[in-house]
């Protein structure tokens, strides 16, 4: 879990930082932009939540181990829900804006939409080939 959440901020750092010309008021981290760095820390919770949820609800809390396409595609839909619903919420609560004339889906972005429910399954399932990768060769018996 640990690692996937390590690559659930890594990717997410870079979205954010790809994504921020569309908000009001945000620089690129580059240029001081701390929302680059909390934005991917809120993001990786989110992946915490997301783990969280199906280990309980497949009642394994190393379900990534064996995670299937599956996992992979309630894992993208809690993202795309959590994300729209997200976004709904801090545009509301004027957390951000959006810049004049960035299109959005019922009131959000299709960036920020996207994001969750396209990162975080990536970011288990790479986490899930490291886990596989190495048990492998852990299992694999060595020559000398």
């Amino acid at each position: 879990m640990i690692l996937a959440l390590g690559f659930q901020f890594l990717l997410n750092f870079i979205w954010e930082n790809l994504q921020m010309g569309i908000f009001v008021g945000y620089e690129f981290l580059w240029n001081g932009g701390a929302l680059c760095w909390l934005g991917p820390v809120g993001d990786t919770f989110f992946g915490l939540i997301a783990y969280s949820f199906l280990s309980l609800q497949k009642q394994d809390w190393r379900w990534l181990v064996r995670a299937t396409p599956q996992d992979y595609w309630r894992v993208g839909l809690l993202g795309l829900v959590w994300g729209w619903s997200s976004e709904i919420v801090a545009t509301s609560l004027d957390l951000w804006q959006y810049k004049p004339g960035i299109p959005t889906l019922l009131g959000a972005n299709y960036g920020p939409i996207l994001e969750l429910a396209l990162i975080t399954p990536l970011a288990f399932f790479l986490a899930q080939v490291f886990f596989k990768k190495n048990s492998k060769r852990l299992k694999s018996p060595t020559s000398n």
